[in-house]
């Protein structure tokens, strides 16, 4: 098996090295790391964009599985598909992880952390258009959440473009999925429209995992200078999961422990072009998940280890209503700029209910300053109904200097995380005069084009401190004895690390590109949990007739479990995929995860699944 997953390997490097193809050159792309569009070469973030190529090459089917290619992110997932998921971004934890979708918050206020929870791995990809990834405290612009990082998930939207296609896949692990979209236009309205269905298997004996998506993107231009759009997403998991016991350190199978997630968006907005040097956005948006847990009790699970089952049946609900006002001013080609007002409600049932309200203005403004000079900054006031108010800014700027293709780049930002409705109203350990959670932020950074833009270099240094962190704390009675607990502000914490990116087209339509990650940080004197200091990620995309795959290796350092006893042996994973444009209209793929079948773990005492062979096709109509 070793010798032929070796063989696979050259030829997927040796091919596109023997037939050369058409040209290929690394992409310029504007980003929305402004609230507006904003050319990358003169950004001072650092911004990496993740496109729907990249997803069809990879065959990466959800969110969680694309966030692999960045190695700034450390991932943990509890086994197999739909399983729990955990990330951590550039070392700080997933609540300080903005998610948007095509700009509107995602979040679930009836977590404890009010963050997105397990969405990354039900967020299908099938109607993704880039995916856009933000390091760097962003509260000025996003508000709480913001303090390490935002990730923009931009949908295909509705473009008034033809298009038809249905895909089938399935493979290991009893995976079958079948998706579709239809785009095109009738008069004025412009719509697309996606779907997806999926069930697959897992590592352990009664693993299951069962998910529906849809999206529908509508536009109609009223007239040439006002458009109304309308975007609709849905999803609905199932997921049977494992049960995991913290003395054996071991998860074992749960015949019936079920989890159920439905998760809804509808955002509705108005574009007005007032004049060529102004337009005026707002816009409507509705978020709510619901989950559900069913687990009876089976009993012993396991004899030898003596693990006996924890049954469980519990009913969440989450709901963010969200409204905002925007105006974009250009006045001329050097300066563009937007003011704004966001009024956020957030309600929650989790064993009780609550609910606050958040009201924002906002000011960005991006400035070139000769030719080479591009200056950025942003500042935000944010009311909260509960926790007080929080003020957050950012400012960064990027020097290029053409004739050498370098560009040198830097900014500072302050970031917050407002405490949740759980931690601040439930009723066993709430704590009203909780503070938000704040983060300080600074990264430098440079980017040098070589080869006349067929390569380019990265590298970036960034730190982050966290003060008047949420902890849980317990309380004790005279003799010792747990009494209960509530949340508190007691915390700090730092992470500091590198990355470096290297990108190069040396022969057409060949791709070689590395991301490397260093992160190191701690949390009240303790080391990071979760956490890999070394992670990198090479990925290698082809091209050879009909025929287009890709190569991609994976390797995570040693990481701390989350009890800091525990350590994960780092691994190297190995993926390939390879597609077949059988006709015009037909395509053929097949892709293959792990495919030196490497024993290892995301999660202390879950095992990841081993090679695994997936195929399909896709038809165009």
């Amino acid at each position: 098996m070793k010798k032929l997953a070796s063989a696979l390997l050259l030829l997927a490097v040796a091919a596109p090295l023997v037939y050369p193809q058409e040209a290929y050159k690394l992409p310029s792309i504007t980003v929305t790391a402004t609230r507006f569009e904003t050319n990358l070469e003169r950004l001072p973030d650092p911004v990496v964009v993740l496109t729907s190529d990249e997803i069809e090459r990879g065959g990466f089917d959800v969110l969680f599985d694309l966030f692999r290619l960045t190695p700034a992110f450390s991932l943990k997932r509890t086994g197999g598909p739909g399983q729990w998921t955990t990330v951590r971004f550039r070392g700080a934890k997933a609540k300080h992880l903005l998610l948007l979708v095509n700009g509107v918050r995602i979040s679930d206020p009836s977590t404890p952390s009010d963050d997105f929870g397990e969405i990354l791995s039900y967020l299908d990809t099938a109607d993704i258009e880039r995916v856009e990834i933000v390091g760097g405290p962003q509260s000025a612009l996003y508000g709480s959440d913001a303090a390490s990082g935002v990730v923009n998930v931009i949908t295909a939207g509705a473009k008034g473009e033809r298009r038809l296609w249905l895909k089938t896949e399935g493979g290991s692990l009893g995976r079958l999925k079948a998706s579709g979209a239809a785009a095109g236009r009738i008069a004025d309205l412009s719509y697309s429209i996606a779907l997806s269905g999926e069930r697959a298997g897992g590592v352990l004996d009664h693993e299951e995992f069962k998910n529906k998506t849809a999206s529908l993107n509508l536009r109609y231009k009223v007239s040439g200078k006002t458009s109304l759009d309308l975007f609709g997403g849905f999803l609905d998991a199932f997921v049977n999961y494992s049960h995991w016991n913290f003395l054996t350190f071991k998860a074992y199978p749960d015949p019936r422990a079920y989890k159920y997630t439905k998760s809804l968006l509808l955002s509705m907005g108005i574009e007005h072009e007032v004049s060529k040097s102004l337009s005026l956005k707002g816009r409507l948006s509705f978020n709510r998940t619901r989950r559900r847990y069913d687990d009876e009790d089976d009993g012993v699970l396991d004899a030898e280890d003596n693990v006996k089952d924890y049954p469980l049946k519990a009913h969440y609900k989450g709901t963010n209503l969200q409204g905002s006002f925007q105006a974009v001013f250009k006045p001329n080609d050097r300066l563009k700029g937007a003011v704004g007002l966001d009024l956020l409600r957030q309600s929650a049932e989790a064993g009780f209910e609550g609910d606050l309200w958040v009201g924002s203005g906002y000011l960005s403004c991006h400035a070139l300053l000769g030719d080479s000079f591009g200056l950025s900054l942003a500042a935000r006031f944010d009311e909260h109904s509960i926790s007080g108010n929080s003020f957050t800014y950012k400012l960064g700027g990027a020097y290029a200097i053409e004739k050498l293709g370098l560009k040198l780049r830097g900014c500072v930002g302050t970031g917050f995380k407002a405490p949740s409705l759980y931690q601040m109203l439930n009723p066993n350990y709430g704590n009203e005069d909780l503070k938000p959670e704040r983060s300080l932020g600074l990264n430098v950074g440079l980017e040098k084009k070589l080869l006349g833009e067929r390569a380019r270099v990265g590298i970036d240094l960034f730190r982050t401190e966290f003060r008047d962190m949420i902890a849980f704390e317990s309380l004790f009675d005279e003799q010792g004895n747990w009494i209960g607990g509530r949340y508190v502000n007691r915390e700090s914490a730092e992470t500091r690390g590198a990355e470096l990116s290297i990108a190069v087209a040396p022969t057409d339509k060949l791709v070689l590109e590395t991301r490397y990650s260093y992160v190191d940080g701690k949390e009240e004197d303790k080391p990071l949990t979760l956490v890999p200091k070394h992670s990198l990620t090479f990925k290698a995309l082809i091209g050879l007739g009909g025929f287009d795959g890709g190569l991609y290796i994976y390797r995570v350092g040693e990481r701390l479990a989350f009890d800091r006893e525990h350590k994960l042996e780092p691994y190297t994973r190995v993926d390939l995929s390879l597609g077949y444009k059988a006709t015009d209209r037909l395509g053929l793929f097949i892709k293959v995860e792990n495919l030196f079948d490497v024993d290892y773990q995301e999660a202390g005492g879950y095992r990841a699944p081993g090679l695994c062979v997936f195929g399909g096709a896709k038809l165009g109509l």
